[in-house]
């Protein structure tokens, strides 16, 4: 036996509700009886909130003139071709697929769009701005589709495709403008940035910085130290490059802290660098940092309390030492990776490397 399944969607205005329920109640009423039609709920008056009620009856038990009745009341608003439903509206009617196909073009885009998730997955790979700018198009058409939808519904007005358009090219306009992304250096992001009239906004070039290491002097061993939080408090990594006067890589070290500070994390590094390049027999060192505060504290003695003992003991086995800041000279070698490396050990652990760390991307050039 043939079902039809009968969903009548409510809008917000109750007169509207009372209209579309009197003109239904009569006919449902007298052919399935005052028990059956309240349970259809045909004729419930929602006051906020879009109602949706279904009920399963025989579809021969309809008369032509009801069934042609219902048809018109669900059929879809904008192609007038088949029943409402958010997936046809929105991607399958003829309206909506001139939308889209227009959207695509402007992309340069020849496959059709079946849905909103195959639409956002087919920006995975692009750059950030034309990301943006796509997905901005996408749930835009969706949006100006509804929008137009209801214009036809409740205000009787007649589908424009234009007005859809134009509300897509402004959506598209305004999130490029609001936008800080970068689009790629290609041909085709050129294209489409010119299809839809927008600048161009490319990477900025890379700049090339030389970074000059200052070696020191004979049987002088030079400790470049570093530290970093991330967070506020947060995992905090320290890392330390210890080198001789011809420039020569004689270990790197980088561990994981306590959670705390930036300047708690560059005194560790301090103390741990003096006290491993003590370890392995050279008293004659050089500590540069890029931490002025850092080296204020250890030439005031003004150091977390944890570390004075520490810091008492190195004083008495070293010869000679040597606290300096200089900022371009701590960046001879990348931090970043060492003190990920760092910050990604369990607490207290540490990796110790003989020689150049197989991470650090940059070198400083010895004068």
């Amino acid at each position: 036996m043939e079902v039809l399944f009968i969903t009548i969607n409510y809008p917000r205005s109750g007169q509207e509700s009372r209209k579309h329920s009197l003109r239904l109640q009569p006919e449902v009423n007298g052919l399935l009886g005052m028990e059956s039609a309240q349970d259809l709920q045909l004729f419930a008056t929602p006051k906020t909130k879009i109602i949706e009620y279904g009920a399963k009856i025989p579809k021969a038990s309809f008369p032509q003139n009801l069934l042609s009745k219902v048809s018109e009341e669900l059929d879809q608003k904008l192609c007038k071709s088949a029943e409402e439903n958010l997936t046809h509206l929105l991607w399958e009617c003829s309206f909506s697929t001139q939308l889209w196909t227009w959207l695509a073009a402007g992309f340069l885009i020849q496959q059709p769009l079946p849905g909103f998730k195959e639409a956002i997955l087919l920006s995975k790979s692009w750059s950030p701005m034309m990301k943006q700018i796509w997905n901005s198009g996408v749930v835009a058409a969706m949006v100006s589709l509804w929008n137009m939808r209801n214009k036809v519904y409740f205000e009787s007005k007649v589908p424009n495709l234009m007005n859809c358009k134009q509300f897509v090219r402004a959506q598209i306009v305004c999130t490029h403008h609001r936008s800080k992304a970068c689009n790629g250096n290609n041909n085709w992001e050129t294209l489409v940035l010119t299809n839809w009239a927008v600048t161009p906004r490319p990477k900025q070039a890379p700049q090339l910085k030389t970074c000059v290491w200052i070696p020191p002097e004979p049987n002088i061993m030079k400790l470049n130290i570093d530290g970093a939080v991330f967070g506020s408090p947060g995992p905090s990594g320290i890392g330390i490059c210890c080198r001789d006067s011809e420039g020569e890589f004689i270990f790197t070290f980088c561990k994981r802290l306590t959670n705390g500070t930036i300047d708690r994390a560059e005194a560790y590094a301090v103390v741990e660098g003096i006290e491993i390049a003590i370890s392995r027999g050279f008293y004659h060192l050089w500590v540069e940092s890029d931490s002025l505060s850092t080296v204020t504290s250890f030439s005031s003695g003004a150091i977390p309390w944890e570390l004075q003992s520490r810091w008492k003991r190195c004083k008495q086995k070293i010869t000679s030492i040597k606290v300096h800041s200089y900022m371009e000279g701590s960046q001879h070698i990348s931090w970043i990776p060492l003190l990920k490396a760092g910050a990604a050990l369990p607490v207290d652990d540490f990796l110790f490397f003989v020689g150049k760390l197989k991470m650090a991307t940059q070198m400083g050039m010895p004068i």
